[in-house]
């Protein structure tokens, strides 16, 4: 459990404001780069209710506030990849703002994940997809905090049929031993603003040092502060979007069974997506 942290602009006595900010930015910033559903906004009312069970200590009043947002025609997954996502950066924002506490947000957050498996139990756990679904393991690497954005990530992923597996605080040598030796056919690894870029390029190198290497996908709040981040890291996309990393993926392995039954792949469209 983290200690309440206060504000160092309402304690000016307070040490290390710069490490307070690269914790928070990596705690707190978990959400920032999380893609919105395609034309959609949070609705300013629903999303004021949705905070309000936030700060809300009993569970009970946090699944009524669920309850309520489903009455009112805000669908299970408009919950968890619009409404919590926007709620998540909005936390942050009210950090950085000095208007809630370090502690404060840290809370919220955490009630925000446990919302989110109140609501996605269907798609939160672990599972056998059909036989010939891509696998996908979803990382976050040790020292890093931001394990709300990888979790929605996990439910999209496994929403269009992916079997995906999640490694929350994990070192790079266990991060290697279950890609390569389990065999995934995609990793995701999610970087925050305040990584260290090169630590994720020696990483995503080691992952593609085999033949048979897995796509390898980069998103999380890094998206936002490096404009050519696929380039940076050597990674085969970088993107907030599940359904893009699967398309590649899907490519990928068209064109490595093509290659072993002697085939060749038609040439891609400049136009394509």
């Amino acid at each position: 459990m983290q200690k309440d942290v206060r504000s160092p602009a309402r304690d000016r006595s307070a040490p290390h404001r710069s490490e307070f900010t690269s914790l928070a930015s990596r705690a707190l910033a978990v959400l920032a780069a999380r893609c919105p559903r395609s034309g959609e906004t949070a609705e300013p009312s629903l999303l004021a209710l949705l905070e309000t069970a936030a700060f809300e200590q009993d569970r009970a009043k946090r699944l009524k506030v669920l309850d309520e947002l489903q009455g009112l025609g805000v669908s299970d997954e408009s919950i968890v990849d619009l409404y919590i996502p926007a709620l998540a950066r909005r936390l942050g924002e009210d950090w950085c703002d000095d208007k809630r506490s370090f502690a404060e947000v840290s809370i919220a957050v955490a009630r925000l994940q446990s919302m989110l498996h109140d609501i996605a139990v269907d798609w939160a756990q672990e599972r056998p997809g059909a036989a010939d679904a891509p696998e996908v393991l979803i990382v976050v690497r040790d020292q890093e905090y931001h394990t709300l954005g990888a979790l929605i990530a996990a439910t999209q992923f496994r929403r269009a049929g992916a079997e995906t597996r999640i490694a929350l605080g994990v070192t790079d040598g266990e991060i290697l031993a279950e890609a390569l030796y389990s065999k995934v056919d995609l990793v995701a690894i999610s970087a925050s603003s305040g990584e260290n870029l090169d630590s994720v390029a020696r990483l995503v190198e080691k992952l593609k040092q085999r033949e048979d290497a897995p796509v390898v996908a980069v998103g999380g709040s890094a998206l936002m502060s490096c404009d050519d981040l696929a380039a940076r890291v050597g990674a085969d996309i970088a993107t907030c979007d599940p359904q893009e990393a699967l398309r590649l993926c899907e490519l990928t392995r068209s064109k490595d069974d093509r290659t072993k039954a002697g085939g060749r792949m038609p040439p891609q469209s400049a136009s394509a997506p």
